[in-house]
């Protein structure tokens, strides 16, 4: 996803698109297994963050600050994650990569 110059999306529109993927890694068995967690564990722990994480998004999202926005927003939810599961971001990514997502 990106914006052009001419585009601008709201922090709704953008928590909206993204949640989805945001989720997904929940979604994945071996992925959940690795953190040592469940699924439904997993999914409450990214709905927390995204709640918490949004609020530190612009109202609204440019072609200029779309960029940083969205890195700031998923390292946000990833180093959230880390924290809650009490994993490194090394953990995390080799459970990424257990679950083939990377």
């Amino acid at each position: 996803m990106e914006l052009v110059a001419e585009e601008q999306m709201s922090r709704d529109q953008y928590v909206a698109q993204s949640h989805d993927d945001l989720l997904a890694p929940c979604q994945s068995e071996a992925f959940v297994n690795c953190l040592g967690t469940t699924e439904a564990q997993c999914t409450r722990q990214v709905n927390q963050l995204v709640e918490t994480c949004s609020a530190a998004l612009p109202a609204i999202l440019t072609a200029d600050n779309f960029n940083d926005s969205a890195v700031g927003y998923a390292s946000c939810v990833f180093d959230g994650l880390q924290e809650a599961f009490g994993k490194s971001s090394e953990e995390i990514g080799h459970c990424e990569n257990q679950a083939g997502m990377r």
